[in-house]
């Protein structure tokens, strides 16, 4: 190591042992958050190799301490081998990581390959297959693409492999390697804003998002078949007039449809002419209109507000903009 090298490992430790002094005798982690750095972090001091242990998640901190953590399987195309005989190269395998979070991110990296095999679902809840689901129909309404290294980053990444490899190395190849890390830095940049600069994500982030229980109503909707809503007229109620919703059920995106019409009327006023109650699944025109009545007092209630038949509700009309 050089004298620089040594000296600036040095001012670390220095400064390191500083900042957390007062952690010295915290055996278990300490939730410290850094105004200078605007950080939170969790520090613990290990005594037996005389060090402070940093960490930014208190989940990673108490798999350390109590020994035990997670693990989630998943598949990808992946740029990787499966044994030391294998080229590298973007292959669908099974890999693993020990957060929830970290899965997040590998969906992130591969929303079009990436699943969850079989074998290993009963690694996840309920909730977060929901979750994961959801956020890759996203993706795929977006045309988000599996993250993929260029051939020239690789190429790149293979010449400074070369010359690293290199037992002793003049000082021309230790100006090429920083040339090289600096060349790769600013074509990752760049990559990486044409692939996170999304067109599609800032044109869908206009529009109000609503949610369905019922798939088959959603459907029906996003295919122009039930052309209206009813909904609830609160005391803090806006217009939706000329919005434009994102229709998702069943953690799919279904459609866009655009409010054109906004009639507030009394809930006694609501006429059989005015409904489709059979894709309800309703008998006839007052099973609906009870089902309804029951729907939009809960809601209300919600909302701490009072439903009676003489509440207002609107009544509104839909066009369909894009099915999906």
């Amino acid at each position: 190591m050089s004298l620089f090298k040594n000296l600036k490992h040095k001012y670390y430790d220095f400064k390191t042992n500083i900042r957390y002094k007062k952690f010295k005798h915290c055996s278990i982690p300490y939730p410290f958050y850094d105004k200078k750095r605007d950080t939170l972090e969790w520090v613990k001091f290990n005594n037996e190799i005389h060090e402070y242990e940093i960490y930014n998640q208190l989940q990673d901190a108490l798999e350390d301490q109590v020994h035990c953590g997670f693990i989630y399987h998943y598949k990808a195309r992946i740029y990787g081998r499966e044994n030391t005989n294998q080229d590298m190269e973007y292959r669908l395998m099974v890999s693993h990581c020990h957060s929830f979070d970290e899965v997040v991110h590998a969906l992130y990296h591969y929303p079009e390959s990436f699943e969850i095999p079989k074998e290993f679902l009963y690694e996840y809840s309920e909730q977060e297959l929901l979750f994961l689901k959801q956020v890759q129909n996203y993706f795929k309404l977006i045309e988000l693409k599996d993250y993929k290294i260029s051939e020239e980053r690789l190429e790149l990444g293979q010449k400074y492999e070369n010359i690293y490899q290199k037992k002793h190395k003049s000082i021309i190849n230790k100006l090429t390697l920083k040339y090289y890390d600096k060349k790769e830095q600013k074509i990752m940049n760049k990559e990486s804003f044409t692939r996170y600069e999304n067109k599609k994500a800032q044109d869908y982030s206009k529009y109000r998002v609503v949610y369905f229980k019922d798939f088959t109503i959603a459907k029906a909707i996003a295919e122009g078949k039930k052309d209206y809503m009813i909904k609830g007229h609160y005391s803090f109620s806006s217009s939706p007039l000329n919005e434009k919703w994102l229709i998702v059920s069943d953690n799919s995106y279904l459609g866009i449809i655009e409010v054109i019409q906004e009639d507030i009327l009394q809930f006694k006023d609501l006429k059989e002419n005015m409904i489709n109650y059979k894709l309800c699944d309703c008998k006839d025109f007052n099973d609906y209109k009870k089902k309804l009545f029951q729907d939009l007092k809960e809601n209300s209630l919600a909302m701490n507000e009072s439903f009676t038949k003489e509440s207002l509700v609107k009544y509104l009309k839909l066009k369909v903009i894009k099915k999906f």
